[in-house]
């Protein structure tokens, strides 16, 4: 990372973008701190949009007097990441901590991506979109409050997928029908 870090310093510095450096470089470590973890086995997880399943299942079956154990049956197997919001939704502790760390970590990699590319809008894909505004509120809140030069500059919108979780088959199928045609 560092060998990448310093052609990324020497680039900018010789196409006079010096100041950039620091910027590109602190969004860049921040979204690996907060994408990519290594396990207790030796794995190494990326985590992004989605709650990783494994966390939520182990959420669960500690906290056997939340709601999470009740709704997803009494198995963590049953786990998926809609539970946790139906949780939260209901008033349970669990479930809230749960969306707040998530939106906390999803947040922060939003806000790094928006800081380096500034796209128009940040379209969320997958089945989280059924969360809404429960979901986009909260992170549209996040980046206007912690995106460089927001109070005098433009941030994108967080908006969900009209296609929801079929979103990514949609645009594949598409991509295929370009391709024959």
């Amino acid at each position: 990372m560092e060998d990448f870090l310093r052609q990324i310093q020497q680039q900018a510095e010789s196409e006079g973008c010096r100041e950039l450096v620091k910027v590109f470089t602190d969004c860049y470590t921040n979204t690996l701190n907060t994408t990519v973890k290594e396990m207790e086995d030796g794995t190494v997880h990326v985590i992004t949009g989605d709650i990783p399943a494994m966390w939520l299942r182990d959420s669960a079956a500690q906290r056997p007097e939340s709601a999470l154990w009740e709704l997803c049956g009494n198995s963590p197997d049953r786990m998926n990441a809609k539970i946790p919001f139906d949780a939260a939704a209901a008033g349970d502790r669990c479930g809230k901590s749960l969306i707040e760390n998530y939106i906390k970590h999803l947040a922060d990699g939003i806000t790094d991506i928006v800081n380096i590319f500034r796209p128009d809008v940040v379209v969320l894909g997958g089945g989280v979109c059924a969360q809404g505004e429960n979901l986009t509120a909260p992170l549209n809140k996040y980046l206007k409050e912690n995106c460089f030069g927001a109070s005098v500059s433009y941030v994108p919108q967080v908006v969900t997928a009209q296609n929801g979780n079929d979103a990514g088959m949609i645009g594949a199928a598409g991509l295929v029908v370009q391709q024959v045609s």
